[in-house]
């Protein structure tokens, strides 16, 4: 239901909620702050340890993971900076010419994170695929080539394709 007229608290309102960040310089402060907070937390203490070998306790300094690191991705980035939704952030970039570099350089720094899990053994699988899908990185094309070697059209979802790729050695 609408405020009735002469609403003082509806006088200059354009709708909607005030925006979240009045600066890019503060945006940026927080992005800043998500890649410290993603590093994860750690606390030093000093604990009885007992050598397994000879079974003699000492008091040590141990450091174990408060909050273990966590990688970055766009909607931990979206979340730390208090956005609901993708589409929100999205708006701050679309609709607002000084928050465009900053986001970008968040989305950049995301990317980055990504790219280095491409050189590790463990989670290339994962950044190879949503790199493309972030703009990042070529994409696959497929060409189906009929009997005569000439490309054709590709089939139906129906259909079950043996061969896709034209048959250039003819002597076998």
């Amino acid at each position: 239901m609408p405020a009735p007229k002469g609403n003082k608290y509806a006088i200059g309102n354009k709708g909607g909620r005030p925006p979240k960040y009045k600066t890019p310089e503060a945006m940026a402060k927080e992005i800043d702050a998500y890649f410290e907070y993603i590093k994860g937390e750690q606390a030093t203490n000093m604990e009885m340890v007992t050598d397994p070998k000879t079974l003699q306790s000492s008091l040590q300094s141990v450091t174990r993971w408060v909050r273990p690191p966590e990688p970055a991705t766009i909607m931990g980035l979206i979340l730390y900076l208090g956005f609901s939704s993708l589409q929100a952030f999205d708006h701050y970039e679309e609709n607002d010419e000084d928050f465009l570099r900053t986001i970008q350089r968040g989305r950049a720094r995301v990317m980055q994170a990504y790219e280095i899990a491409l050189h590790s053994r463990e989670t290339v699988r994962g950044a190879m695929f949503i790199l493309p899908a972030m703009g990042l990185g070529g994409k696959t094309e497929i060409t189906y080539y009929g009997k005569d070697g000439k490309p054709v059209d590709p089939p139906s979802n129906n259909t079950i394709v043996t061969n896709v790729l034209p048959n250039t050695n003819k002597d076998l």
